[in-house]
């Protein structure tokens, strides 16, 4: 009863159910459901203008409530590093929360979307699961455990993949890599757990492990949060770093993809197949390929919506373009104008 909640829908546009969030009462939740019915599902995914209205951080209560966010789409978003930084900027004490359904959502956004808020990634994609689905969601929002988890090392100091740990809920285990540096005895992990502080020692027994496949998970978060350093300076979010540790930073991801063998923005790989798969003395004939789009979309009915890739930016260059040809023509005509007066007065 003592709960707030509000709906913002997304398309090509924004609305609200309310201009802020309101209280959990019997009539405000008969306004929801008679909103969530006469919504329809149509134009693009242009997904910023709701987020940045859901992290307002204007709406804060007096006392310390935290803001649980649930992101529901089923459009492939583009355009994840400038929600990335706005994320980073706004997230403040908030959670936030991202469910895909269906075959089309973009999964890199949504994980990394949903680790940016300290929330989780719930993928749906059978819509007949989403009663199912959505209904284990919000029993665990229900149930949070603890929060502002933190790492204490004992001994030599490790490496943690992610500055922040998200929020601990009931019936989850907590997850985390990091890299123990050769005097590391153990770790403390603390928590709030209501408003007691928790803590728990973990000390390592020294053995040898084969820990390549942990390795992997640590440096893919591990070059994540490199990333987030360099597109945050770029955007003006955080401290600028300079030039020289921007290309230390570079350096430093090259060397993690190229150890563990992981796709960066500065490396790739590239898989050589030496299968012979025809003979090459076998006559070629032509066929019809199947276009990849994704399971359970029919091409008659695929658009390009707005927001999702970059549509707006081609909008207008399209319009600028046609203002030049416009210019240019003007310019030819009134030139072929001068030649013909100037044709006439000499006749």
């Amino acid at each position: 009863p003592n709960d707030r909640f509000n709906i913002i829908a997304f398309s090509s546009s924004t609305r609200t159910l309310f201009d802020q969030s309101r209280s959990s009462n019997l009539a405000n939740i008969a306004m929801a459901r008679l909103f969530i019915r006469t919504l329809y599902a149509h134009g693009g995914t242009e997904m910023m203008s709701a987020l940045r209205k859901s992290l307002d951080s204007s709406e804060s209560d007096e006392v310390a409530d935290v803001k649980q966010i649930v992101f529901v789409t089923d459009g492939a978003i583009g355009y994840e590093d400038s929600v990335f930084r706005e994320i980073s900027k706004l997230i403040g004490n908030s959670r936030l929360f991202t469910v895909g359904i269906g075959h089309a959502p973009n999964s890199y956004f949504m994980k990394r979307a949903a680790e940016k808020g300290r929330g989780t990634y719930t993928f749906i994609p059978d819509v007949t699961h989403v009663s199912e689905k959505m209904g284990q969601l919000f029993t665990k929002l229900e149930n949070p455990v603890m929060k502002d988890l933190s790492i204490e090392w004992l001994g030599e100091p490790g490496e943690l993949s992610s500055e922040k740990i998200r929020d601990l809920h009931a019936g989850e285990p907590l997850i985390f890599s990091g890299r123990i540096a050769p005097g590391t005895r153990g770790f403390r992990v603390k928590g709030q757990y209501g408003n007691q502080t928790w803590q728990q020692q973990v000390m390592l027994d020294g053995q040898t492990v084969d820990g390549r496949g942990v390795a992997t998970i640590w440096a893919r978060n591990k070059i994540g949060r490199l990333m987030d350093d360099i597109y945050q300076s770029r955007s003006g979010h955080s401290e600028s770093i300079d030039v020289e540790t921007g290309h230390e930073i570079r350096d430093e991801v090259v060397q993690l993809g190229l150890a563990h063998q992981l796709v960066t923005p500065y490396t790739s790989l590239v898989a050589i197949d030496e299968t012979v798969s025809r003979n090459p003395e076998d006559p070629l004939e032509q066929r019809k390929v199947p276009n990849l789009i994704p399971a359970g979309t029919q091409f008659a009915q695929l658009q390009i919506p707005r927001g999702a890739t970059g549509i707006a930016v081609l909008q207008r260059m399209t319009i600028a373009t046609l203002l030049l040809a416009l210019l240019v023509a003007v310019w030819l005509f009134w030139l072929e104008y001068v030649s013909y007066r100037e044709h006439q007065w000499s006749a």
